[in-house]
C-alpha cells in the first residue's frame, strides 16, 4: 500500500493497523509501527483502546527529521523501538521518541521543531534508552487476568472532546451536545 501522510489519517487507517497486528499477533513478540508525527499521539491513544487484553508490546515511533536525511533521529527511534519490542514485555501501546518510551494514550506532541517532540505530562516514561535500557517496571500496566486478545474495530465518529473552561456559556455546552453527537 502507498505511504500515507499522517495528517490524513482516518478511523479506517487505525482499524487497518489494529487488524494487521491481530493477523500477526501469534507470530511475533512485539510490534513497531512507523508513523508521521502529526497524528502519532491520536493513533497511539486510539489503538490503546482498540487492542483489548494486549499481552505484547506495541510501539509507535517516527522522526522529526526524515529518515533518509544524514542526521535523522528516525534511525535511533526505530532501532530503540525494535530493541524494546523484541526484548521486553510491556503489554501496552507505547510511543517511543528521543530515547523515551511513553504510555501511548498519555502522550502529546509538544514540539514540531525539537527532537524531544513528545511528552507525557504527569506520567513518567515507561523506559529510557541510554547506555543501558532502563525499564520502570512499577509503571507498566500488568493485567490481573489473562484473557484473549481482541480488536475492537467499530469506531464512532460522533464522539467529541469538550474542554470546559471557567465562565463557559451553557449555550456552548448545549450546542456541542446536539445531534449527531453521541458521546463526550
Amino acid at each position: 500500500e502507498p505511504l500515507l501522510d499522517s495528517s490524513n489519517m482516518t478511523f479506517s487507517d487505525w482499524v487497518k493497523i489494529a487488524q494487521d497486528i491481530q493477523q500477526s499477533y501469534e507470530f511475533f513478540d512485539g510490534f513497531v509501527v512507523l508513523h508521521g508525527t502529526d497524528t502519532l499521539s491520536y493513533t497511539a491513544s486510539a489503538l490503546s483502546f482498540m487492542l483489548e487484553n494486549l499481552g505484547k508490546t506495541v510501539i509507535i515511533t517516527g522522526s522529526q527529521i526524515p529518515i533518509f536525511e544524514t542526521r535523522t533521529d528516525g534511525k535511533d527511534n526505530l532501532m530503540s523501538a525494535l530493541i524494546i519490542a523484541g526484548n521486553y514485555v510491556i503489554p501496552e501501546v507505547c510511543v517511543f521518541f528521543n530515547s523515551k518510551l511513553f504510555r501511548g494514550n498519555r502522550t502529546i506532541k509538544i514540539s514540531s521543531a525539537a527532537l524531544d517532540a513528545f511528552n507525557s505530562p504527569n506520567v513518567t516514561p515507561l523506559a529510557k534508552m541510554g547506555i543501558n535500557v532502563e525499564i520502570d517496571y512499577r509503571s507498566i500496566f500488568r493485567p490481573c487476568t489473562v484473557a484473549k486478545f481482541t480488536v475492537h474495530s467499530k469506531l464512532n465518529e460522533n464522539v467529541g472532546i469538550l474542554r470546559i473552561f471557567p465562565n463557559m456559556p451553557t449555550q456552548t455546552i448545549s450546542a456541542f451536545l446536539q445531534a449527531p453527537m453521541l458521546g463526550v
